[in-house]
């Protein structure tokens, strides 16, 4: 699931989201 995070991370900077931090992520996204 390292890589499927890396992906998701990337893709959400790369348009300039608001999910730098791993905390509000993991409020996002719960599958792990």
């Amino acid at each position: 699931m390292r890589e499927l995070w890396g992906q998701l991370e990337q893709s959400a900077l790369k348009n300039n989201r608001t999910f730098n931090n791993k905390a509000t992520a993991s409020a996002c996204f719960t599958f792990e």
